[in-house]
Order: C-alpha cells, then sequence, then structure tokens
C-alpha cells in the first residue's frame, strides 16, 4: 500500500518537476523568467568549492531555449548592409581603422558572421554581439541576449575556469548595473587562438592603416595603371590565402598562424607599394635576378621531389603529406597563384616604373625563397 502511494506522489510531482525543469516557453517574459530562475540556479553553486555543480548550472542556462538573437529593432535593413559586403565586426569594435569604435556597424557585421572556427577569428559574430549587449555599447543593455551569446563563446573558449570566469563576470555586471564594469573576451586568454587574436589587435590596426594607404595609391593613378594596381590586389589575395592555407600546418601550428601570415603577406605587400611609390627599391641588375630565381628552383624541385613531402594518398583533401606536414601538391598550388602574382606585380610596375622591374622582380623572388626555406626547415 505504502509503495502504490509513493508511486502515485511521484506521478504527480514528476510532470510538475518536468514543467520546472524545462520552463513554460509560451511567451518572451516565460523565457526571461526560466533565463531568470537559471541564472539564480548558477549564483547559487558560486559558494561551493569545485567548478562541477557551476557547469552543470551553466549548462543548464544555456538550455533556456530562445535565449539567442537580438532584438527586432537591433536588426539592420538591407540599405545598412550595402556598404557592409563581408565586412568584419572586430574591425569596427577594435577601432582598426583609427576613427573611433563604431558599434553599430560591429552588431550589422556580426550578425551576418560566422563563428570561429568557420570565421578567421574567435573576435567574430557570438564574441561580438556578448559585449556589445553585455557593456551596453551601440544598445540597450539585454542581459537574456548577452548570456544567450555567451553560451556560445563558452564552446569556443573551450576552458571551464574561463567558461566559469566569464558567467561569473556577466553575473556580477547584472547585479550591479550602476557601475563603469565592461568585459571583454581578451581578458579570457587561457584558448591559445583568443590570446593569439587579441595580440594581433595592434597588428590589424596597422594592416587597415596599409589598405587605406593603398587605396590613396590608386587613386593617384592614370586609368590604366589603376586597372593594372587594382587587378593586383585583387588577385593577390588568393596566393596570400594558398599560401597561408596549403604551407602552414593547421594542425601543427594552429589556425592563428594562417591567419597571422596573411596579415605578414599583406604587411610585405605594401612596404613594396611604399618602396615603389617613393623610389626606394635598390639598383638591381638581371644577372643578380637570375641568380635568386635559380636558387627558387634549386629549393622548390628539393619539396617537390622529397619523400617527406610526398602526398598521403589516404588523405581526402590530397594536401598533407606522409607525415601529415605539408606535401608536394600544396606546395605546387601555392607556387602556381605566386607566379600569378609576380606576374601581375611586374605588369603593373612596367606601367608605372619599368626601371624597377628588377628590383620588384629581386624582391617577389626573395620573399618566396624565404617561404620555402621555412617549409624545408631542417629537412
Amino acid at each position: 500500500m505504502l509503495s502504490r502511494v509513493i508511486v502515485l506522489l511521484i506521478m504527480c510531482f514528476f510532470p510538475i518537476a518536468m514543467a520546472k525543469a524545462e520552463c513554460d516557453m509560451d511567451s518572451e517574459n516565460s523565457v526571461r523568467l526560466c533565463f531568470n530562475q537559471r541564472l539564480s540556479d548558477f549564483e547559487k553553486t558560486l559558494n561551493i568549492p569545485g567548478n562541477t555543480k557551476k557547469e552543470k548550472a551553466i549548462s543548464a542556462l544555456c538550455n533556456v531555449p530562445g535565449m539567442e538573437g537580438v532584438p527586432s529593432a537591433d536588426m539592420p535593413f538591407r540599405s545598412d548592409m550595402i556598404n557592409l559586403y563581408k565586412c568584419n565586426s572586430d574591425a569596427f569594435y577594435y577601432d582598426y581603422y583609427g576613427t573611433g569604435p563604431d558599434y553599430t556597424k560591429a552588431r550589422f557585421c556580426a550578425l551576418h558572421e560566422p563563428d570561429y572556427p568557420m570565421s578567421d577569428t574567435p573576435l567574430h559574430s557570438s564574441t561580438i554581439l556578448m559585449m556589445l549587449y553585455a557593456n551596453g555599447q551601440g544598445v540597450t543593455r539585454d542581459w537574456l541576449v548577452a548570456f544567450g551569446y555567451a553560451c556560445k563563446v563558452r564552446e569556443l573558449l573551450d576552458n571551464s575556469a574561463d567558461s566559469i570566469e566569464l558567467f561569473r563576470r556577466l553575473d556580477a555586471m547584472k547585479n550591479a548595473p550602476a557601475t563603469s564594469q565592461t568585459i571583454d573576451i581578451c581578458d579570457y586568454k587561457r584558448n591559445n587562438d583568443v590570446k593569439a587574436s587579441c595580440a594581433l589587435i595592434p597588428t590589424s590596426r596597422t594592416m587597415y592603416a596599409h589598405e587605406q594607404m593603398l587605396d590613396q595609391y590608386a587613386k593617384s593613378l592614370a586609368s590604366r595603371a589603376y586597372a593594372s594596381f587594382q587587378n593586383l590586389r585583387q588577385n593577390s589575395v588568393p596566393y596570400f590565402r594558398s599560401r597561408a592555407e596549403y604551407e602552414i600546418n593547421e594542425r601543427q601550428y594552429g589556425k592563428i598562424e594562417q591567419v597571422k601570415d596573411v596579415i605578414k603577406s599583406r604587411g610585405d605587400f605594401a612596404a613594396m607599394v611604399i618602396e615603389l611609390k617613393e623610389k626606394k627599391l635598390p639598383p638591381v641588375t638581371m644577372a643578380e635576378v637570375a641568380k635568386t630565381e635559380a636558387v627558387l628552383h634549386r629549393l622548390y624541385r628539393r619539396i617537390i621531389s622529397s619523400p617527406h613531402f610526398r602526398s598521403n594518398p589516404d588523405d581526402s583533401s590530397d594536401y598533407a603529406s606522409n607525415a601529415g606536414d605539408v606535401s608536394d601538391k600544396s606546395v605546387k598550388h601555392t607556387q602556381i597563384r605566386w607566379l600569378a602574382y609576380r606576374r601581375d606585380w611586374l605588369d603593373f610596375v612596367d606601367i608605372v616604373a619599368p626601371e624597377s622591374h628588377a628590383a620588384i622582380e629581386q624582391e617577389i623572388t626573395e620573399q618566396r625563397i624565404a617561404q620555402l626555406r621555412s617549409i624545408l626547415g631542417k629537412w
């Protein structure tokens, strides 16, 4: 008899418990009530030793449906995005342009970006949106939205201590709205990708300054030279990306190293334009160019013929070697794009400064030699 009573009590109580656990999601108010309850549950774990209960409370909080997304009033119109095609939210948030942060454009860009690792940096999309809504930058502070995006940021942090500290910080800010506290993902650097991306912010500002300089330089050119220069800039991108993606082993060095290499390539490009513009290129003979070209071919043949760099037939990408490093095919892939890049450079130089043809060819070839030597390493 007693067991039947217990079973009946469980049957009666269980739906109520489940309803409380899963929350009633009939309206936005219901979502916010559930969110506040789960956040309160998290707060109760803060003084409990260890991380297990904190992690479970965060998981429960992140399972509240309807936390993702921004208020409809904060969404951009199509006209807002006309000049922001393929924009980068971190550029506007961290002021890469040197004109001051633009939080509205940062929000618009972030809403159209994929999250890392589908994007080039963890300083995109959910990360930017979390900071905007937690800090009230260009929007009204909204803790439901901020925590919703924090749940996505938690996945990229991939570190329990950082995740707990992130949610603890957001909770403290929520409970002390009158303070001037702000949150920045760059405060959470146990994750190597976040650490590296934040370290690149000053370099990114320099890169954007270079791009603005190149825009101004292009405007100063006559129509034929302008078309050639813009063609060079456009066609440099496939080479820079191929170099980073196919000749820097992501499994060994990480995606951020690939991003750093693209930034370096763009910096080298800008430096050469400045040298050309200011007539600071050193005198070079075609005989010297021929010797440098011979060194390039020798290094290239060493890579292509080395068993170490032979493509792994079992690798679906067909660009990894048997040793799991870059392969002969990945180097060939980049070499083709580099040759096109060098040809475009020389075509442009022959229009604006034909006397600098040899110097430009020498410098571009020396850059490629340095890249091939870095691939060969001890081999």
